[in-house]
């Protein structure tokens, strides 16, 4: 009998435990999430260390806390490594990334879509570094793991081409050190990638923005321009162009060329490569 009653308590004792915890977990993420808010703000009023600071001490408590694989402590692993990519303390944010990673396929597996806002993280900060090469096989990953998972009939698949297309484009004409040849090749394969989301998109209006932001971007984009003038890049330039006018849209004009409006604002004729991609510029930058 005292074995059946302390059997009981124990289980009684157990199921108080597991209650309490159930009322003790969103107090703890609330905590965290104050925490993630006071760094925001503290980044915004431009007092970084103290912004840092705040956004460890989120990560902490949500390890401590929730546990290492609770999706609170994996978002503010990512939440600290942004801190840190905003101060340009790259090689902890790497790391951090890294951790981020791990974490990730543990807890989703090697597939997951999960990964992918931590590979546009890392084509953020390999194209800071100016390391155009692990930034574009980074996004070729996230396109990867969109269509493996979604389909190519997938909005977020012709986003991610359009993404790897831009990340291209602008390697091309940012490297200083590069032959002809070697830019007008990186320009066709972001023709070709950028087409492909314009054909996999169902909304024919981003279709048309995709090509005509990708277009402006070879003919105005970079200081100097090293892409329009290459005669290696006519046949890129043409097969936009004969897209655009296959379907009867405008090409895009030199962005510094503005017109003003009836009331007196000035308005570009042409969307800029941002405006266009949307989610890819904030992708990229996330």
């Amino acid at each position: 009998m005292v074995a059946c009653a302390v059997r009981w308590l124990s289980a009684a004792a157990v199921a108080s435990l597991a209650l309490l915890w159930r009322r003790i977990r969103p107090i703890v993420r609330l905590s965290v999430h104050a925490l993630q808010e006071r760094s925001h703000e503290l980044y915004a009023a431009k007092r970084f260390d103290e912004a840092l600071e705040a956004a460890a001490a989120a990560r902490d408590l949500a390890r401590n806390e929730l546990g290492e694989e609770s999706s609170t402590h994996q978002r503010m692993i990512f939440h600290l490594a942004a801190v840190l990519a905003a101060m340009r303390r790259h090689e902890e944010t790497g790391a951090l990334l890294s951790e981020c990673e791990v974490l990730a396929c543990r807890m989703h597996g090697d597939s997951s879509l999960a990964l992918v806002p931590i590979c546009h993280a890392r084509a953020e900060l390999h194209e800071a570094a100016g390391d155009y090469a692990l930034a574009i096989a980074a996004l070729e990953r996230a396109r990867d793991l969109r269509h493996d998972s979604l389909g190519s009939a997938h909005p977020d698949y012709a986003r991610s081409c359009f993404n790897l297309a831009g990340l291209l484009l602008r390697h091309a004409n940012e490297v200083l050190v590069m032959s002809d040849r070697q830019r007008a090749v990186l320009a066709g394969r972001a023709v070709d990638s950028g087409l492909e989301a314009a054909a996999v998109s169902a909304d024919a209006e981003q279709a048309k923005e995709f090509v005509q932001a990708l277009l402006e971007l070879i003919l105005y984009g970079g200081w100097p321009n090293r892409l329009k003038e290459l005669p290696d890049c006519k046949g890129a330039i043409g097969r936009l162009e004969s897209w655009l006018a296959e379907r009867n849209f405008p090409l895009p004009s030199d962005p510094a060329l503005c017109e003003s409006s009836d009331d007196g604002l000035e308005v570009s004729d042409s969307e800029s490569v941002s405006e266009a991609g949307g989610e890819a510029e904030g992708e990229r930058r996330a």
